[in-house]
């Protein structure tokens, strides 16, 4: 449908085995058609065929995007069922430092950042600790960024999970691990995955390298139940009894660095989407070809294996380079570096490669097709293509597939390396923009960093690019920063390379505030404290970040990968005493020159497992205390703090709704300040959305 001039374009072929024949192609213009009445319209063709057809106009009242600022209603529900559990679960932790009250209770949210297998294994100490001490059973969110999605993914994704603790599922994920994915490159795994590969595209979706890297994920960490979805996991949270599980990527331009245009996209087990937009799917369509909003062709959703290289995606797109650089990079430094050496003049020379030449001379858009494509196309439309591509295919096709992945320079662009998926939004017309919230500015700005957030998607784009949210900073705050989550207190995990053990950790800390305040995103001041504690002759296991002045600030506790009192202590406050536990405690992480927990290692044996994981277990017990000192500190403030609301009429300026009836906007102004804590605590979830509802379509009407 054209939507300017509101023309449907009507195409008629005729189906062959090898190629569909265009018979003609005719437009239909629909403002002939009224509101609610079906239409009888005949078309003839320029063969003299006829095809009749029934048309309807009506409004979409049941589109298969949801297009909304505000948390879903499964989530809704999942936050009104956890805060109870987690109520009982602060006053067994606290005692008589617990809240009285449900309103009382803090939203605390933990932040696992990027690394590789030694992220999924440094996280999976911190959630034995998190979990044996109880904080767990306090917490309302747990989110992940590449590797610590991958141990949060595969956590999830555990039939005995949460009835077993993470710390009696560990051993598993040290088996798996004991051997690099690398080891499962077989010809018969090949064959096996390319097949898998073929398959797909058969089907209408996109392939890239991403899949085959998903391929070797699934067999190392999930196994027997590779073929798991991320939907499965909300029998996981509906009942509150887990915190609820958020990954991330991001969507990218390809002639545009990831640092001055990115989109955060967001994946639950009840939806994914981009906040940017206001535009949500069910998680089973993610992938799925919609149009205008609507589900157009089902593939079904992916499996949780493809997702997972979706989220670890670094390690396609710059696998030549982390070779060349045997690891010893900080792999998002070492993609931000890649990112900004790739101007557009060489985008440019590097996608002309990848444009097919059709028999009439003339190139389709680099949309459209993917050397990996094409190779597949091969074997299906073989008129279209030229006779230099055709002696291409005659190779046999996991053949040629590898030799693309590996040897061809399209592995190094884009297409090759990035997940790609069908562009949910194509046909819609992006109005406004929400960046993160109501509150984000409307403007862009003169700094590199984020410049291009203010940019709109191209929706007649066919395909998104998907890739490691590290490539902007590495760790997933924009997930749990949205306002409509209210988090109170962070719990950050940063496992990212550093040069040194004893270099500052604060690099990515301070990429999230500076993020944080290009959206105007309440955030505790992070520079100033940070170069104080830089001064420190030690690195601590846990660094506080918290506003001097404003009390509705969260507060941020951010533990990071070091061995000092490690060294020492078995146990907080259980010193070592025999020569064997001084030795299992000396080693380094960054210092030593095997570089054994490299971001390309993806081989732990039984004794690097232990160590990474026993030390963060002991780094995050190490400050137990201080934890439950933030927790009862914020619920003090929820105490005596009188509650203000998350936003006001004025914030949210850009909803450009026409209320004539002053009964309208009272109501409106009224469902604003609901949003204040101490009145939402007395509300039910449902009840709030009815509001809202009725207000909507008293607004519409209007």
């Amino acid at each position: 449908m054209d939507d300017k001039n509101c023309n449907l374009e009507i195409t008629l072929r005729d189906a062959n085995y090898t190629i569909d024949e265009t018979l003609g192609v005719k437009e239909y213009d629909l403002s002939q058609l009224e509101l609610n009445q079906e239409k009888h319209v005949v078309i003839t063709f320029a063969n003299s065929s006829q095809v009749s057809f029934t048309l309807l106009l009506k409004h979409d009242t049941t589109p298969d995007l949801r297009y909304s600022l505000a948390l879903c209603d499964q989530e809704k529900a999942f936050l009104h069922t956890r805060q109870k559990i987690v109520y009982d679960g602060l006053n067994r932790l606290l005692g008589q430092n617990g809240p009285r009250e449900l309103d009382e209770v803090p939203v605390i949210g933990m932040l696992g950042s990027g690394g590789g297998f030694r992220a999924m294994v440094a996280f999976s100490g911190v959630f034995t600790a998190l979990s044996n001490t109880g904080i767990l059973d306090c917490v309302t969110y747990v989110s992940g960024l590449s590797g610590s999605a991958w141990f949060l993914s595969t956590l999830y994704s555990h039939p005995d999970f949460p009835l077993k603790s993470p710390g009696e599922l560990q051993n598993e994920l040290k088996d798996s691990i004991n051997h690099s994915p690398l080891s499962l490159v077989s010809p018969k795994s090949l064959y096996r995955y390319m097949g898998a590969i073929y398959t797909k595209h058969r089907r209408g979706q996109h392939v890239s390298f991403t899949d085959f890297f998903g391929h070797l994920l699934g067999d190392t960490l999930l196994k027997k139940r590779k073929d798991c979805k991320l939907s499965d996991q909300r029998a996981k949270v509906t009942n509150g009894s887990a915190p609820l599980p958020l990954y991330t990527c991001l969507h990218v331009k390809k002639n545009v660095m990831a640092k001055v245009y990115q989109e955060w996209i967001e994946f639950s087990p009840f939806e994914v989407g981009i906040a940017k937009y206001g535009t949500f799917m069910r998680s089973d369509i993610f992938g799925c070809k919609l149009y205008l909003g609507r589900l157009i062709k089902d593939y079904g959703e992916f499996p949780l294996h493809y997702l997972q290289g979706i989220w670890g995606s670094a390690f396609c797109i710059l696998f030549k380079q982390l070779i060349q650089e045997n690891g010893r990079k900080d792999l998002a430094q070492i993609m931000r570096e890649n990112d900004s050496k790739c101007d557009e003049a060489e985008l440019d020379q590097e996608l002309e490669q990848f444009k097919v030449v059709q028999e009439d001379g003339q190139s389709e858009s680099e949309e459209d097709e993917t050397e990996a494509e094409i190779t597949f196309k091969a074997h299906q439309h073989p008129r279209r293509l030229s006779e230099t591509v055709r002696k291409n295919t005659q190779k046999s096709l996991w053949k040629g597939m590898i030799e693309n992945f590996f040897n061809n320079s399209w592995f190094d662009t884009y297409d090759g390396r990035a997940g790609m998926i069908h562009n949910p939004l194509r046909g819609l017309r992006l109005n406004y923009l929400y960046p993160i919230s109501p509150f984000s500015p409307t403007t862009a700005t003169d700094d590199v960093d984020f410049k291009g957030n203010n940019e709109a998607l191209p929706t007649e784009q066919k395909k998104l690019y998907l890739v490691d949210g590290g490539l902007t900073f590495n760790s997933p705050y924009p997930l749990l920063l949205r306002p409509q989550r209210g988090i109170d207190l962070f719990l950050s995990f940063d496992f990212s390379a550093r040069p040194s053990d004893s270099t500052p950790p604060f690099k990515e800390l301070l990429l999230a505030e500076k993020w944080a305040i290009h959206n105007n995103i309440n955030f505790p001041p992070i520079k100033e404290q940070a170069s104080v504690y830089a001064k420190e002759k030690r690195i601590r296991e846990c660094y506080i970040f918290k506003h001097p002045t404003d009390p509705y600030c969260p507060i941020i506790l951010h533990f990071v990968i070091t061995n000092n009192k490690y060294r020492d202590y078995k146990a907080p406050g259980v010193k070592r005493s025999t020569e064997q536990e001084l030795k299992e405690a000396d080693f380094s992480v960054f210092d030593d020159p095997t570089d054994p927990y490299s971001l390309f290692n993806f081989n732990y044996t039984s004794e690097l497992f232990d160590r990474l994981s026993k030390l963060m277990e002991f780094n995050t017990l190490e400050s137990l205390q201080t934890v439950k000192d933030i927790i009862s500190e914020i619920i003090v403030k929820k105490r005596t703090n009188r509650p203000v609301p998350v936003i006001t009429l004025g914030d949210v300026a850009r909803l450009k709704m026409r209320f004539h009836a002053k009964d309208a906007f009272s109501k409106l102004r009224a469902y604003v300040r609901s949003f204040s804590r101490d009145e939402m605590g007395n509300r039910d979830v449902k009840e709030t959305e009815n509001d809202m509802n009725k207000l909507t379509l008293k607004g519409n009407k209007s």
